[in-house]
């Protein structure tokens, strides 16, 4: 079990076979010093690493034993000390694999949440005559613009990874309000009478007052707010001269400002009911450029120039025909 392997004035070593270690021995170093005669401090400093240290004043100590000692306590304590060890260590395994399951369970919450939120705004999209694959585009443009922002030191402080990954989820429910609108006018192949758009900007407070309420039943979601922020104001305009509530400047969302380039940009992208043909791409920079400090943030419009080429790609990338 035991044994004084080397006696010395200074240093007494013993051999003992540790628990939860099978056929494995380590040895124990016992330092004497003159000026603690009577206390021996036992230091457990790690499992393959156990130092028996006389120095009261030691930090870290975790017991006492009065000399002279008798070994086979000795040889207890440092046992019950090893067994405490891999109990605890053991604790910290068990902890850490629930937490893993715990992760686990989350992110598959979180991807049935995000789902649903996919197919709440695909449903409201079948009744829009847009071109397929809109909001792919929608949430891939603003992503890549945000994730541009993030870098830019006037907008990294609003902008962080949990930003980009909201508004990639709930930038596609930014016309969600457009279900409570009429075919005749949602439908509608010709422009819009003056009448008729007014009526139609009401998608913006229908879709907004939804998610204001989800809002309102679910406090901690945070990504609900940038929803109901998206919907309520991606048609306000930098210049005061959007709706719903004329909002200027940085008064608007910035998650919304974002959106609103991703919005035109993809509008003017794609031939419409009431569009035979898509722009070209200088007619869609002259257009977009046209609009620059009118209906965009210029700060965010520099930006979005500087990698326009993306999001080429990625009208590319998602390109489908027309719904009708």
């Amino acid at each position: 079990m035991k044994k004084i392997l080397q006696t010395k004035p200074d240093l007494i070593i013993l051999d003992i076979e540790l628990p939860g270690i099978k056929g494995t021995n380590f040895l124990q170093f016992i330092k004497h010093k003159e000026e603690l005669k009577d206390i021996c401090v036992i230091m457990v400093s790690g499992i393959t690493d156990i130092e028996i240290i006389l120095d009261s004043f030691r930090k870290g100590a975790v017991d006492y034993l009065k000399k002279p000692f008798d070994e086979d306590e000795l040889i207890l304590r440092i046992r019950v000390h090893i067994e405490n060890i891999f109990f605890r260590k053991n604790k910290e395994e068990e902890v850490n694999n629930l937490n893993i399951k715990i992760t686990e369970k989350s992110n598959e919450i979180n991807d049935i949440k995000d789902a649903t939120i996919f197919s709440l705004a695909k449903l409201a999209e079948s009744r829009d005559p847009e071109t397929g694959n809109h909001l792919e585009r929608i949430r891939e443009y603003a992503k890549l613009l945000s994730e541009e922002l993030e870098k830019e030191e006037k907008y990294g402080y609003l902008i962080n990874k949990g930003f980009i990954k909201n508004i990639y989820n709930m930038s596609v429910l930014h016309d969600i309000g457009k279900v409570g609108i009429g075919d005749s006018i949602l439908l509608k192949p010709d422009k819009l009478t003056k009448d008729e758009f007014e009526i139609m900007k009401n998608h913006t407070l229908i879709g907004g007052d939804a998610l204001k309420e989800t809002c309102y039943l679910n406090r901690n979601a945070n990504f609900l707010s940038m929803g109901r922020d998206i919907a309520f104001y991606h048609h306000e305009r930098w210049n005061g001269k959007g709706y719903p509530f004329s909002l200027k400047g940085e008064e608007i969302p910035i998650a919304a400002r974002i959106v609103a380039i991703a919005d035109v940009y993809d509008a003017i992208s794609f031939k419409r009911v009431y569009r035979e043909k898509p722009f070209s791409d200088s007619q869609i920079y002259e257009i977009m450029n046209s609009e620059c400090g009118n209906i965009f943030d210029p700060n965010i419009f520099k930006v979005f120039i500087r990698i326009e080429n993306k999001f080429k790609e990625i009208k590319e990338t998602f390109k489908s025909s027309y719904k009708f």
